[in-house]
């Protein structure tokens, strides 16, 4: 059964970019359609302004400034929602990958104004909910709609059903009368669409050439003439990403363009329809310099976004965001992404609690590798446990008892002033241990269970602090260990010249008594 569109009104907006290190903007102004994002004329530059009269220079810049602030009275220019959008899902449990186009998603919506929006991949939906933001903020009659299997992929790695939990709750809780959430696969949903029905679709599935070229051949014809498609991580070319080459291939047939930051953001406008001011328009029929410009604003909000929080997060007690990561393997492979499971989480400084679920083996479970953390993250471990599918505990290493173990698979660790924790050293390499599973706590797992960290977050300075306290600490235990065996050998010796003594004594003693009694 389709989701039903509601037709919506279109809207022209104007840009301002004032972040471009030169002359810097950009603006789409009410006039025609078909008219597109034009920069003013920028002022002569000086390649050699020292050989130039000093009064010339400061004529020249005298005119500059005059002409910008006519350029910029409030009558002829205004600023997109961009500029003062705060986005209230930022990087969510520490995965910022979409973060840099949440501009750019906040004026799309604004001025494309979709009565239907489809995202291919959610995953933790930051990409998601800041679309669904803009549609509240910009009061669009839209309908929003996700796809995805919550499962993960090769590139994502797989994860638990915790994710779904939570992108469900927040849905249901900021965003219950538009969107729908579709725990399917793309091509299962697809037949749930019409074609011609969705204004603007954004794919950030598997990332392959041969799936993003799949998905976007199979979804373009649910896209209506004049719709936007826009394609996440365009710029990646490693680990077998094929976004960038997809993107080529249409350049030939379609308005294509592309933001270089965050990954890449990929953008194709389908030919036909009415021919609106949005700033996907805009980036496709803006000439060099106007992209140039368009791609710095964007930038420069993005960035922004990312200063203020995490000027906000220093403020806060410490806290990272991590990615821990499980691993299994059987008696005949090794350690690979597709047998592994991921948790993104957040680590406090009052200590966090992330809880790994271990699917049912398809083969008997051999050994196990927990990386704590895949980002570089200023952590103290407290605790690993491992947890049968009932609950019921089967191992656990706590520190300080079963430190020497933790270190001696792979743990790159060294106790804490107070013997509570571990500081893990040299993340996240130093962070990665092979878990020294008993076999019946193997057997137990092979239906399934979990394994439960217990970690604390350190800043920079805590981190140093803690650091050259257990280094103290260590010297002095160290000191203690030595003056208490210097005082165990100086009481041997001791003891073993007042042995020889008496021995000599007896000697001398026996030497006598027998010279006495034959003399």
């Amino acid at each position: 059964m389709a989701v039903p569109i509601n037709s919506v009104a279109k809207r022209r907006d104007v840009l301002v970019d004032r972040h471009s290190p030169r002359l810097s903007v950009l603006r789409v102004c009410r006039v025609n359609l078909g008219t597109v994002v034009r920069p003013p004329r920028a002022p002569d530059t000086l390649s050699k302004p020292d050989r130039l009269p000093g009064s010339l220079v400061e004529r020249k810049s005298q005119q500059t400034r005059a002409r910008l602030d006519d350029e910029l009275k409030p009558s002829s220019v205004a600023a997109l929602p961009s500029l003062h959008f705060r986005p209230r899902r930022y990087k969510p449990h520490g995965i910022g990958y979409w973060s840099g186009h949440i501009p750019f998603a906040c004026d799309l919506i604004a001025t494309l104004r979709p009565s239907l929006f489809v995202e291919l991949g959610t995953h933790t939906a930051e990409s998601f909910f800041a679309f669904c933001q803009a549609i509240v903020e910009s009061g669009v009659q839209c309908r929003a709609v996700a796809v995805d299997t919550w499962r993960g992929d090769a590139h994502t790695g797989a994860y638990g059903d915790e994710v779904f939990r939570e992108v469900d709750r927040y849905a249901r809780e900021h965003y219950p009368s538009f969107t729908r959430l579709l725990r399917m696969t793309f091509d299962e949903a697809n037949a749930k669409f019409d074609d011609g029905q969705i204004d603007l679709l954004h794919i950030d599935g598997m990332h392959t050439y041969e799936a993003v070229k799949h998905d976007f051949d199979t979804w373009w014809p649910k896209v209506k003439p004049g719709g936007v498609v826009v394609m996440h991580d365009s710029f990646d070319r490693h680990d077998g990403f094929g976004v960038w080459k997809l993107l080529e291939e249409l350049r030939t047939d379609f308005p294509v363009s592309e933001f270089f930051h965050s990954h890449g953001l990929g953008i194709v406008v389908k030919p036909g329809g009415e021919d609106t001011d949005h700033v996907a328009n805009a980036m496709v029929q803006a000439d060099d310099d106007t992209l140039r410009n368009l791609r710095r604003y964007y930038q420069v909000c993005a960035g922004n976004l990312d200063n203020e929080y995490e000027t906000a997060k220093r403020a806060r007690p410490a806290e990272w965001n991590v990615t821990s990561q499980l691993f299994w393997r059987d008696a005949t492979t090794g350690f690979s992404e597709e047998s592994s499971i991921r948790l993104a989480h957040i680590v406090r400084a009052e200590g966090s609690g992330a809880i790994l679920e271990l699917p049912p083996a398809a083969t008997s479970y051999a050994e196990f590798r927990l990386d704590l953390t895949l980002v570089f993250a200023l952590l103290e471990l407290r605790s690993i446990r491992a947890l049968d599918k009932h609950g019921n505990e089967l191992c656990r290493w706590t520190v300080p008892e079963s430190l020497p173990v933790l270190q001696a698979g792979g743990l790159q660790a060294i106790l804490s002033d107070d013997g509570t924790g571990a500081l893990v050293l040299n993340p996240p390499i130093g962070s990665q241990i092979r878990l020294p599973v008993s076999q019946p706590a193997l057997d137990a797992l092979q239906g399934g269970g979990s394994f439960v960290i217990e970690m604390k977050a350190l800043d920079a300075n805590g981190f140093a602090q803690r650091i050259g306290a257990a280094h103290t600490a260590t010297l002095v235990k160290h000191r203690q260990e030595q003056e208490n065996l210097q005082m165990a050998l100086q009481s041997a010796q001791d003891k073993l010249t007042e042995r020889t003594r008496r021995v000599e004594e007896l000697e001398r003693s026996f030497v006598y008594r027998l010279a006495r009694r034959f003399i």
